[in-house]
Protein backbone atom coordinates (compact mmCIF):
# COMPACT_ATOMS: atom_id res chain seq x y z
CA UNK A 1 0.00 0.00 0.00
CA UNK A 2 1.43 3.38 -1.04
CA UNK A 3 1.61 6.18 1.45
CA UNK A 4 1.08 8.87 -1.20
CA UNK A 5 -2.67 8.25 -1.71
CA UNK A 6 -3.14 8.08 2.05
CA UNK A 7 -1.47 11.47 2.48
CA UNK A 8 -3.09 13.31 -0.46
CA UNK A 9 -6.66 12.03 -0.55
CA UNK A 10 -7.94 14.21 2.32
CA UNK A 11 -6.44 17.31 0.64
CA UNK A 12 -7.96 16.33 -2.70
CA UNK A 13 -11.35 15.65 -1.14
CA UNK A 14 -11.33 18.96 0.69
CA UNK A 15 -10.37 20.91 -2.44
CA UNK A 16 -13.11 19.17 -4.44
CA UNK A 17 -15.67 19.94 -1.75
CA UNK A 18 -14.48 23.55 -1.57
CA UNK A 19 -14.76 23.98 -5.35
CA UNK A 20 -18.20 22.41 -5.29
CA UNK A 21 -19.34 24.72 -2.47
CA UNK A 22 -17.94 27.81 -4.22
CA UNK A 23 -19.52 26.85 -7.56
CA UNK A 24 -22.87 26.12 -5.89
CA UNK A 25 -22.73 29.44 -4.06
CA UNK A 26 -21.98 31.31 -7.30
CA UNK A 27 -24.85 29.62 -9.08
CA UNK A 28 -27.22 30.38 -6.19
CA UNK A 29 -26.12 34.01 -6.12
CA UNK A 30 -26.53 34.48 -9.87
CA UNK A 31 -29.98 32.90 -9.92
CA UNK A 32 -31.50 34.40 -6.79
CA UNK A 33 -29.50 37.56 -6.08
CA UNK A 34 -27.94 38.82 -9.29
CA UNK A 35 -24.56 39.50 -10.79
CA UNK A 36 -23.99 42.74 -8.86
CA UNK A 37 -24.02 40.89 -5.53
CA UNK A 38 -21.71 38.22 -6.94
CA UNK A 39 -19.20 40.82 -8.16
CA UNK A 40 -19.16 42.48 -4.75
CA UNK A 41 -18.64 39.34 -2.66
CA UNK A 42 -16.78 37.06 -5.06
CA UNK A 43 -13.46 37.33 -3.18
CA UNK A 44 -14.66 36.54 0.38
CA UNK A 45 -17.03 33.88 -0.86
CA UNK A 46 -14.19 32.22 -2.73
CA UNK A 47 -11.51 32.53 -0.08
CA UNK A 48 -13.49 31.56 3.01
CA UNK A 49 -14.33 27.98 1.94
CA UNK A 50 -10.78 27.43 0.70
CA UNK A 51 -9.21 28.84 3.87
CA UNK A 52 -11.47 26.59 5.92
CA UNK A 53 -10.72 23.55 3.78
CA UNK A 54 -6.91 23.77 3.90
CA UNK A 55 -6.38 23.32 7.68
CA UNK A 56 -9.04 20.61 7.79
CA UNK A 57 -7.30 18.82 4.93
CA UNK A 58 -3.89 19.07 6.59
CA UNK A 59 -5.22 17.71 9.89
CA UNK A 60 -7.04 14.90 8.09
CA UNK A 61 -3.92 13.99 6.10
CA UNK A 62 -1.80 13.84 9.25
CA UNK A 63 -4.36 11.67 11.00
CA UNK A 64 -4.59 9.30 8.06
CA UNK A 65 -0.80 9.00 7.90
CA UNK A 66 -0.72 8.29 11.62
CA UNK A 67 -3.43 5.61 11.32
CA UNK A 68 -1.68 4.10 8.31
CA UNK A 69 1.62 3.85 10.18
CA UNK A 70 -0.10 2.33 13.21
CA UNK A 71 -1.81 -0.23 10.99
CA UNK A 72 1.54 -1.11 9.39
CA UNK A 73 3.08 -1.54 12.84
CA UNK A 74 0.22 -3.73 14.03
CA UNK A 75 0.34 -5.84 10.87
CA UNK A 76 4.08 -6.29 11.30
CA UNK A 77 3.50 -7.46 14.88
CA UNK A 78 0.93 -9.99 13.65
CA UNK A 79 3.17 -11.24 10.83
CA UNK A 80 6.31 -11.68 12.94
CA UNK A 81 7.22 -13.54 16.09
CA UNK A 82 8.19 -11.02 18.76
CA UNK A 83 11.13 -13.01 20.14
CA UNK A 84 12.89 -14.30 17.02
CA UNK A 85 11.53 -11.83 14.43
CA UNK A 86 10.80 -14.76 12.15
CA UNK A 87 7.44 -15.01 10.43
CA UNK A 88 4.60 -15.96 12.77
CA UNK A 89 2.45 -19.08 12.68
CA UNK A 90 -0.53 -16.94 11.67
CA UNK A 91 1.42 -15.49 8.74
CA UNK A 92 2.47 -18.98 7.66
CA UNK A 93 -1.06 -20.39 7.69
CA UNK A 94 -2.84 -17.33 6.27
CA UNK A 95 -0.41 -15.77 3.81
CA UNK A 96 1.90 -18.47 2.43
CA UNK A 97 0.14 -19.84 -0.63
CA UNK A 98 1.67 -23.01 -1.99
CA UNK A 99 0.92 -25.41 -4.80
CA UNK A 100 2.25 -28.85 -5.63
CA UNK A 101 3.39 -27.75 -9.10
CA UNK A 102 5.71 -25.23 -7.45
CA UNK A 103 7.74 -28.13 -5.98
CA UNK A 104 7.21 -26.94 -2.42
CA UNK A 105 8.89 -28.64 0.53
CA UNK A 106 7.92 -28.15 4.18
CA UNK A 107 10.38 -28.71 7.03
CA UNK A 108 9.23 -29.06 10.64
CA UNK A 109 12.03 -28.43 13.14
CA UNK A 110 11.98 -29.01 16.89
CA UNK A 111 14.75 -28.07 19.34
CA UNK A 112 15.93 -31.18 21.18
CA UNK A 113 15.69 -31.27 24.98
CA UNK A 114 14.45 -27.68 25.13
CA UNK A 115 12.61 -28.16 28.43
CA UNK A 116 15.82 -29.46 30.02
CA UNK A 117 17.66 -26.40 28.70
CA UNK A 118 15.09 -24.10 30.33
CA UNK A 119 15.15 -26.05 33.58
CA UNK A 120 18.95 -26.10 33.76
CA UNK A 121 19.92 -22.69 32.44
CA UNK A 122 16.74 -20.65 32.88
CA UNK A 123 14.13 -19.27 30.50
CA UNK A 124 16.33 -16.35 29.50
CA UNK A 125 18.86 -18.82 28.11
CA UNK A 126 15.98 -20.61 26.39
CA UNK A 127 14.91 -17.39 24.72
CA UNK A 128 18.48 -16.73 23.58
CA UNK A 129 18.66 -20.26 22.22
CA UNK A 130 15.56 -19.64 20.07
CA UNK A 131 17.03 -16.38 18.79
CA UNK A 132 20.29 -18.19 18.06
CA UNK A 133 18.36 -20.83 16.12
CA UNK A 134 16.55 -18.17 14.11
CA UNK A 135 19.83 -16.61 12.99
CA UNK A 136 21.24 -19.97 11.96
CA UNK A 137 18.11 -20.87 9.98
CA UNK A 138 18.34 -17.54 8.15
CA UNK A 139 22.03 -18.15 7.39
CA UNK A 140 21.34 -21.64 6.04
CA UNK A 141 18.30 -20.80 3.89
CA UNK A 142 17.68 -18.72 0.80
CA UNK A 143 16.18 -15.25 1.06
CA UNK A 144 12.99 -16.44 -0.69
CA UNK A 145 12.40 -19.27 1.81
CA UNK A 146 9.77 -18.65 4.48
CA UNK A 147 11.04 -19.30 8.01
CA UNK A 148 8.53 -19.15 10.82
CA UNK A 149 8.32 -19.89 14.50
CA UNK A 150 5.43 -22.30 14.62
CA UNK A 151 5.08 -22.38 18.39
CA UNK A 152 7.26 -22.88 21.45
CA UNK A 153 10.49 -24.48 20.28
CA UNK A 154 9.06 -25.57 16.90
CA UNK A 155 9.93 -23.92 13.60
CA UNK A 156 8.70 -24.38 10.05
CA UNK A 157 10.65 -23.65 6.88
CA UNK A 158 8.85 -23.56 3.52
CA UNK A 159 11.07 -24.09 0.47
CA UNK A 160 9.50 -23.24 -2.87
CA UNK A 161 10.99 -24.43 -6.14
CA UNK A 162 12.78 -27.20 -4.28
CA UNK A 163 12.68 -30.97 -3.76
CA UNK A 164 13.38 -33.50 -1.02
CA UNK A 165 17.05 -33.82 -1.92
CA UNK A 166 17.64 -30.07 -1.77
CA UNK A 167 15.71 -29.87 1.50
CA UNK A 168 17.82 -32.67 2.96
CA UNK A 169 20.97 -30.69 2.10
CA UNK A 170 19.59 -27.59 3.86
CA UNK A 171 18.66 -29.68 6.89
CA UNK A 172 22.17 -31.16 6.94
CA UNK A 173 23.62 -27.64 6.71
CA UNK A 174 21.50 -26.53 9.66
CA UNK A 175 22.68 -29.44 11.83
CA UNK A 176 26.33 -28.88 10.90
CA UNK A 177 26.10 -25.14 11.57
CA UNK A 178 24.52 -25.77 14.96
CA UNK A 179 27.35 -28.16 15.83
CA UNK A 180 29.93 -25.50 14.90
CA UNK A 181 28.10 -22.61 16.57
CA UNK A 182 26.88 -23.53 20.07
CA UNK A 183 25.06 -20.95 22.14
CA UNK A 184 27.61 -18.92 24.10
CA UNK A 185 26.53 -17.88 27.61
CA UNK A 186 28.21 -16.55 30.75
CA UNK A 187 28.14 -20.14 32.01
CA UNK A 188 29.89 -21.47 28.93
CA UNK A 189 28.83 -22.99 25.61
CA UNK A 190 25.54 -24.83 25.27
CA UNK A 191 25.31 -27.40 22.49
CA UNK A 192 22.04 -27.27 20.57
CA UNK A 193 20.58 -29.92 18.28
CA UNK A 194 17.35 -30.25 16.33
CA UNK A 195 15.09 -32.96 14.98
CA UNK A 196 13.82 -32.26 11.46
CA UNK A 197 10.92 -33.73 9.51
CA UNK A 198 10.58 -33.07 5.77
CA UNK A 199 7.48 -33.33 3.59
CA UNK A 200 6.90 -32.66 -0.12
CA UNK A 201 3.64 -30.97 -1.08
CA UNK A 202 1.41 -33.29 -3.11
CA UNK A 203 -1.40 -32.62 -5.58
CA UNK A 204 -4.52 -31.63 -3.68
CA UNK A 205 -2.55 -30.69 -0.55
CA UNK A 206 -2.77 -27.48 1.36
CA UNK A 207 -0.25 -26.23 3.90
CA UNK A 208 -1.96 -28.07 6.78
CA UNK A 209 -1.62 -31.44 5.00
CA UNK A 210 2.10 -31.00 4.40
CA UNK A 211 2.62 -29.79 7.96
CA UNK A 212 0.98 -32.92 9.39
CA UNK A 213 3.30 -35.19 7.41
CA UNK A 214 6.37 -33.10 8.26
CA UNK A 215 5.35 -33.16 11.91
CA UNK A 216 5.00 -36.96 11.82
CA UNK A 217 8.45 -37.26 10.26
CA UNK A 218 9.91 -34.92 12.87
CA UNK A 219 8.54 -37.01 15.74
CA UNK A 220 10.00 -40.08 14.07
CA UNK A 221 13.39 -38.33 14.13
CA UNK A 222 12.96 -37.76 17.86
CA UNK A 223 11.93 -41.36 18.38
CA UNK A 224 15.06 -42.56 16.58
CA UNK A 225 17.37 -40.61 18.86
CA UNK A 226 17.05 -36.89 17.98
CA UNK A 227 19.59 -34.72 16.18
CA UNK A 228 18.61 -36.23 12.86
CA UNK A 229 16.50 -35.72 9.73
CA UNK A 230 13.61 -37.90 8.59
CA UNK A 231 11.63 -37.77 5.36
CA UNK A 232 7.89 -38.31 5.17
CA UNK A 233 6.89 -41.95 4.83
CA UNK A 234 10.10 -43.26 6.40
CA UNK A 235 9.68 -46.45 8.40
Amino acid sequence: MSRRPIATRPVLYSVIISVFVVAANYAFSVVFVGLDYLKTYIVPETLVPILLAVPVAVIAARQRRRIYRLNCTLQDMVDHDGLTQLKSRQYLLNNVKVAAQENTVVMMIDVDHFKALNDTHGHQAGDRALQHMARIFADCCRTEDVISRYGGEEFVIVLKDSDLSAAALIAKRIRKTLAKRPLETSEGSIALTVSIGISLLRDGDDMADALVRADTAMYLAKKKGRDRVEMEGAA
